[in-house]
């Protein structure tokens, strides 16, 4: 698992500190998978809810891209600006195509049920 993806880790120059901030955020992860002692039973096999989490990430890069797609097109100091623009929007339009076939495939999420093996359910006491 990678918590902090370059698209947080472009934003600190030093390789050290780079790789010092990757290791931190999974041991990070690594620890509170620890700490779960059992996983909510999430009503689908592991794969769909992995796939699900990828198309999530999926999409909020593609915010990413567009947000440098708009920046790239003010930005005048870029030589290769507009083919870059052009190249980055395709991945945007094949992302949204792309996404959308697999969410289909997938259909709605299940509700994730309770937790089980943490003991009898509390009942209130009437009077």
């Amino acid at each position: 698992m990678a918590p902090f993806r370059e698209a947080v880790l472009c934003h600190f120059a030093d390789p050290a500190l780079r790789a010092k901030l990757a290791a931190l955020g999974e041991a990070l992860v690594d620890h509170f998978l620890e700490l779960e002692e059992e996983a909510a039973d999430l009503g689908e096999p592991w794969a769909k809810v992995h796939l699900r989490a990828l198309v999530e990430d999926l999409r909020h890069s593609r915010e990413g891209l567009r947000e440098v797609v708009s920046n790239a097109e003010a930005d005048d100091s870029l030589a290769d600006g507009q083919r870059l623009t052009q190249a980055a929007t395709e991945l945007i339009r094949g992302l949204d195509r792309d996404l959308s076939k697999v969410e289909s495939l997938l259909g709605a999420p299940p509700q994730p049920q309770p937790k089980r093996g943490r003991g009898k359910p509390r009942v209130k006491k009437r009077g």
